[in-house]
């Protein structure tokens, strides 16, 4: 793990590669291409990417970036992408990938709805109130209510969204509990919500 120090030294020694390629790129007639795209589902867009953007913008104010929020895969060769995020537990071999965070799923819902449970809910509780489900099909409501031993609930219904976000935005306004993403739910954690 770096410490705060070692995440400041390694954003200048960044930067300082960054000013050199530039450099060099200059003597040698080359331009450099400060436009970038990346491909980012929905949902890690709004609840994710889009407020950590700043910090890239400090390290590299010169980058053009764009930011294509969908949830179709990329294709490489005809997509003009630089960059693409996406779940998957087997990246293709023919692309490089880097682990950017584990992922932890459980269940969240805002302060307003908690408090009608006295600030406790216990597993058989959770899935009485209206259940949010997203079209995220790797860990589901079905797969939380058997984790916690609970197989013997009948057929979970519920709000249906297309996109996390949207399911977890739902569970702020009160309207239920969603399964929640730790990167997604982060900051409205931090933030009470």
């Amino acid at each position: 793990m770096l410490t705060p120090e070692d995440l400041l030294f390694l954003t200048a020694v960044q930067s300082a590669l960054l000013t050199l390629e530039a450099g060099k790129m200059s003597i040698v007639g080359c331009s450099v291409d400060r436009h970038v795209t990346i491909s980012v589902p929905f949902s890690l867009s709004g609840k994710w990417m889009v407020p950590r953007l700043h910090k890239l913008t400090r390290i590299r104010p010169d980058l053009d970036l764009r930011v294509d929020a969908t949830d179709h895969l990329v294709d490489f060769d005809r997509d003009p992408v630089h960059l693409a995020i996406r779940y998957c537990e087997h990246p293709p071999d023919n692309l490089h990938s880097v682990l950017l965070f584990a992922d932890t799923v459980f269940p969240v819902c805002s302060p307003n709805l908690m408090a009608k449970f006295e600030g406790h809910l216990d597993p058989d509780q959770v899935v009485k109130p209206i259940l949010l489900h997203d079209k995220m099909a790797d860990y589901t409501w079905y797969d939380w209510i058997k984790s916690v031993g609970l197989n013997n609930q009948p057929t979970v219904g519920g709000h249906k969204f297309s996109h996390t976000g949207n399911a977890l935005d739902a569970a702020i306004a009160s309207q239920g509990i969603a399964l929640g993403r730790l990167a997604l739910v982060a900051d409205d954690l931090a933030m009470g919500r």
